[in-house]
């Protein structure tokens, strides 16, 4: 990647973390001799001064030394603690999703850790909350990394990528669908997971199916309302744009009053599809309100596999990819973009799970046997890489 003069990455760290790549890379080998500072100053356009600091910032990090009278050699060996990898997330206020607390975030964490330490590499956890994307990129820590995870709330725009194209670190971004070609991404493919989850509920015999999707910033729902499209075109149904709805924030709450106007309608749904489990949260409760019962009355399924699912009561149905899943697979990645050993832009599909629960299957002899090993087991989607 060329020095982008136009970026707002200083242009010392841009040269280093380039140096950093080729060396990760392979493309100069431990202990070969570095071309000489006025051989970099004329290859990138750049002073003598920015390259000086590019060098002396990767012998502060173990990647080459420097020898008076001698000139600047690749380092024999990559330094112990190895790259340093940002996971940068948020995007939206802490009260988007719900009451409860975000355990899934913390798997993903888990999941990048994981595939982080067996490279001896680390990972940064950098919130962004509601601040300026440009601002938070523009920070020494971001700039001084060696690669980056991006899991945000938000749609991930054109703008937004080249925000970060301009930081000039490797980037994977989490659970978004790009368009082919533009960037690294992990993702799980929402629309056959939006068509299976709708196709069982149809299955089980409801003819009216009720969706409620997030609000549209979020950037998920598009994929998913395709999916139950195409369940419903399966089966030879119309689609009843009123049994479509979009739910405010927090989602739990958004879902209690979106599941109400649909519950008391002339001709209510017998089984609403959340489009993710928060939003199922508050669709319990609408139900509960009016004297159903989920599962009994109502079938309900969510979105997500998010661990709370499995405490609900009944057990919420739900279908996702584990949040360790993709914060394994995209540090993976990450990593081998970084060392060369990914063709880049690479898009990476992980299987999703779907596990049938209570809330569509209501049989309470069944499901009371309580061992969770007495559960229908989840069923897997393979999808190609």
């Amino acid at each position: 990647m060329p020095i982008d003069r136009a970026s707002f990455v200083p242009l010392h760290a841009q040269l280093k973390n380039l140096f950093q790549r080729h060396i990760m890379a392979g493309d100069w080998a431990p202990d070969a001799t570095m071309p000489s500072e006025a051989a970099l100053c004329e290859t990138y356009g750049v002073s003598r001064i920015t390259v000086r600091r590019a060098l002396s910032d990767l012998e502060a990090e173990g990647f080459v030394r420097r020898v008076r009278g001698r000139g600047t050699f690749v380092a024999a060996s990559t330094p112990r603690n190895g790259p340093t990898i940002g996971l940068l997330f948020g995007g939206l206020t802490k009260r988007t999703f719900g009451r409860r607390n975000d355990a899934a975030f913390g798997d993903m964490v888990h999941g990048a850790a994981e595939a982080a330490s067996r490279q001896s590499a680390l990972v940064h956890p950098m919130s962004v909350g509601t601040s300026d994307l440009e601002t938070m990129l523009a920070t020494p820590t971001v700039c001084g990394l060696t690669g980056l995870l991006v899991h945000l709330t938000r749609t991930i725009t054109e703008e937004t990528l080249r925000l970060l194209d301009a930081t000039g670190v490797p980037y994977v971004v989490i659970k978004r669908r790009l368009d082919p070609g533009r960037a690294n991404c992990v993702y799980s493919d929402d629309v056959s997971g939006g068509e299976t989850v709708t196709r069982h509920l149809l299955s089980l015999g409801h003819l009216r199916v009720g969706l409620l999707l997030g609000p549209p910033e979020v950037g998920v729902w598009a994929d998913r309302t395709t999916g139950y499209e195409r369940a419903h075109a399966a089966a030879d149904l119309r689609v009843d744009p009123d049994l479509v709805r979009q739910v405010r924030y927090p989602m739990d709450e958004g879902g209690h009053v979106a599941a109400g106007v649909l519950l008391d309608s002339a001709d209510p749904p017998t089984a609403i599809f959340a489009g993710n489990d928060y939003i199922a949260l508050g669709v319990y409760r609408a139900i509960r309100e009016r004297g159903l019962e989920p599962g009994r009355d109502v079938a309900v399924a969510g979105y997500g596999t998010n661990p709370f699912s499995l405490t609900m009561y009944p057990a919420l149905t739900t279908l996702g990819t584990p949040a360790w899943n993709l914060g394994n697979a995209a540090a993976e990645l990450l990593l081998d973009v970084i060392a060369g050993r990914a063709q880049t832009p690479a898009h990476r599909v992980l299987p999703w799970q779907f596990e049938v629960r209570q809330s569509t299957v209501w049989d309470p002899e069944r499901w009371q046997k309580g061992p969770r090993d007495s559960y229908p087991p989840p069923r897997m989607a393979v999808l190609p890489e």
